[in-house]
């Protein structure tokens, strides 16, 4: 089973591109909206069973004009903006002594004209949620959407959790 997750509006907007994604996908995944918050987004997660899936695939929003496959998530916190909550973390480790986390995913064959490999997952709550997910299990991925034609990145999000899900019943 595949976990997609994705998170609330924030920043004082009515919308989250990746949470318009998550509503439209269907029933077969498992779906989880993440709070945009420091405190709450911890207690989400880590009341999950995350290691229970085959694959957790988060998604999050970026003012980029592609989707981007995270590579990395790194233990740092540096938020440009505050939280939902109105806390605001600037070069703060997420946990102590953490290491950086890599996907073990071979990304390549995901790529197109419109997808693109990244090392940079901010250090927003984005990378945070992606943190504490790969500290529970490292069958994780996250993608940053664009905030810009939803329907043409949904489906493009579709494929590939598809291809992924057809790569995770392989392991």
């Amino acid at each position: 089973m595949i976990l997609v997750t994705a998170f609330e509006p924030f920043g004082g907007r009515d919308i989250n591109t990746s949470k318009s994604i998550l509503d439209r996908l269907p029933s077969r995944y498992d779906k989880l909206l993440l709070p945009v918050s420091i405190q709450d987004i911890q207690q989400v997660l880590y009341s999950k069973p995350l290691d229970q899936y085959q694959m957790v695939i988060m998604l999050g929003e970026a003012d980029r004009d592609f989707l981007s496959l995270e590579q990395y998530a790194y233990n740092e916190l540096n938020m440009r903006i505050s939280d939902n909550l109105g806390h605001q973390v600037q070069q703060q480790p997420i946990i102590e002594h953490g290491q950086t986390f890599k996907t073990k995913l071979n990304l390549d064959h995901l790529l197109d004209d419109n997808t693109v490999l990244s090392d940079d997952p901010g250090r927003y709550l984005c990378n945070m949620g992606y943190y504490l997910a790969s500290q529970k299990t490292d069958n994780v991925l996250f993608i940053h959407v664009s905030t810009k034609d939803t329907d043409k990145q949904f489906k493009r999000v579709e494929e590939i959790i598809d291809e992924i899900e057809q790569i995770s019943k392989s392991w």
